[in-house]
C-alpha cells in the first residue's frame, strides 16, 4: 500500500521534476527493480552470492536508491550531487540487506538462503562495514545538511 501511495504523493508534488520521479519510481518498482528481483528470488532455489546480491540490489536497493534520487531531483540538486546520492542509495540498500540477513540468520534453518548462509556471519559483517563505509564516502562532498543520511547508515549498523 505504501508503494502505491508514493506514486500519488509524487504525482501531486508541485515540482517540474515530479513526472521524472514518478517514472523513476515505476522503473525501481517494476521488472527492472523490485518486481524483477522478487521474480529472481522466487525462481531461484539456491542462488549463489552474486545472484543473491543482484536480487537484493533489485529489491531493497532499488527502492532505497530511487528514494534518495527522487528527493535530490525534487530539490533540484546538481547532476554530480544526484550521482553521489544514487551511489549512497545503492550502498545503503546493500548494507540494509546485509544487516537484515544478520538479524534474521538462524543456523538451525539451512534452507533459508542469505548472505550469512553463503558467506558466514564474519564475512557478512565485513561486507556490511564495507557497504556502510562506501555509503558514507558517497556523501563526502556534502555539508552537514546530509547528516540525516549519515545517521541512517549508523542506525542500520546499530541493528546488528
Amino acid at each position: 500500500a505504501l508503494l502505491t501511495m508514493a506514486f500519488g504523493v509524487l504525482a501531486q508534488t508541485p515540482s517540474k521534476n515530479a513526472a521524472t520521479c514518478v517514472a523513476l519510481l515505476s522503473i525501481a518498482a517494476g521488472p527492472v527493480g523490485m518486481v524483477g528481483g522478487q521474480v529472481l528470488d522466487i525462481e531461484t532455489a539456491k542462488p549463489d552470492e552474486k545472484l543473491l546480491e543482484e536480487i537484493h540490489r533489485r529489491k531493497t536497493g532499488a527502492l532505497i536508491c530511487v528514494s534518495v534520487e527522487a528527493a535530490a531531483l525534487l530539490c533540484e540538486a546538481e547532476a554530480r550531487q544526484i550521482e553521489c546520492l544514487k551511489n549512497y542509495g545503492e550502498h545503503l540498500g546493500l548494507a540494509f540487506q546485509l544487516a537484515d540477513d544478520l538479524q534474521d540468520f538462524d543456523e538451525g534453518d539451512p534452507e533459508k538462503i542469505s548472505f550469512c548462509s553463503l558467506l558466514g556471519v564474519t564475512e557478512t559483517l565485513m561486507r556490511l562495514e564495507q557497504s556502510s563505509e562506501a555509503a558514507l564516502a558517497a556523501l563526502q562532498e556534502f555539508s552537514p545538511v546530509a547528516d540525516g543520511l549519515r545517521r541512517m547508515v549508523q542506525l542500520n549498523r546499530d541493528r546488528v
